[in-house]
């Protein structure tokens, strides 16, 4: 069961990848947001479920929040009963949040996997609740003292095209090559990438200029914008909502410039790939300043 963001969906298709190489039955629960990933994922049987987080959206969406989350469990508990999984993994994010209560309250295994360096809220709530946890990060912050008998740092998991990739190591800069620059502000993208990177760039020599080829994943509504930014300083650009060949694009990279998410620390940690990490300034636990 995962969240419907790449940061909870990449590293659940990993291990989904490796259970059903051994020989397991695998199942992936995750909301609408997660459906969009799927198609990048080794192909499993899915489940959709209604998901809602009690953060954002004033009082007066709280009840109905509320209720979701109370749907959310009564769909988990149904496919539990129907499925009788030996196993539940949770990957974080609110829908996870059904199919691990679920897991919990008909006692089956339950793991959660954290990707982040501080421990969300729904895996919060599991670890409280005696589930197995699953760190990145050596010292995961808000790890409940209850939890630690059942905690064990695993990494991350990387995606197969990631490992694939990694295996070339870094291509370092000749003086006759085009620098390779990535724009990457997570699977949700960054508005703030789109207005000030090509401002940046345009403080560049022309030469420079001339030479910089930039890969720019943003939102579609700053697509136009980007381009044209780009445009008028002269400088090549590609510009997408969302790469499927991401992994190859970090690959040729010689730097990069991204948010801090989880899975993206990791990545351009196994490719060894230059980064300029810009942490998410408004989540809540900082999640992303502790990551980098």
């Amino acid at each position: 069961a995962a969240g419907g963001t790449g940061g909870h969906m990449f590293p659940a298709g990993a291990v989904a990848e490796q259970l059903k190489a051994a020989g397991y039955e695998v199942h992936l629960v995750t909301d609408k947001r997660g459906m969009a990933y799927v198609s990048n994922l080794t192909p499993m049987e899915l489940h959709q479920i209604p998901a809602a987080t009690v953060y954002g959206g004033g009082l007066f969406a709280l009840p109905l929040r509320m209720v979701t989350l109370l749907l959310s469990l009564l769909v988990s508990l149904f496919l539990m009963v129907r499925l009788r999984p030996k196993v539940v993994v949770g990957f974080g994010g609110y829908p996870s949040f059904g199919p691990v209560l679920a897991g919990l309250l008909l006692r089956r295994a339950v793991l959660v996997h954290e990707q982040n360096a501080v421990l969300g809220r729904v895996n919060k709530l599991a670890a409280n609740l005696g589930s197995f946890v699953a760190t990145s990060y050596n010292d995961t912050a808000n790890m409940p003292a209850s939890a630690t008998t059942k905690m064990r740092r695993t990494g991350n998991p990387l995606r197969p095209a990631v490992l694939k990739a990694a295996e070339g190591g870094y291509r370092y800069l000749a003086s006759s090559r085009a620098f390779e620059l990535l724009i990457f502000g997570g699977s949700q993208g960054a508005s703030i990438f789109a207005d000030i990177v090509p401002k940046a760039l345009a403080l560049l020599p022309s030469d420079k200029k001339s030479r910089l080829r930039v890969v720019h994943q943003a939102r579609q509504a700053d697509m136009r914008q980007t381009l044209d930014a780009y445009s008028k300083e002269g400088i090549y650009s590609e510009i997408r909502d969302f790469f499927t060949d991401l992994p190859s694009r970090m690959r040729r990279a010689h730097l990069m410039i991204a948010r801090g998410g989880a899975s993206t620390v990791a990545e351009m940690t196994a490719l060894g790939v230059p980064t300029i990490f810009v942490p998410l300034p408004g989540s809540l636990d900082q999640d992303q300043k502790h990551n980098v």
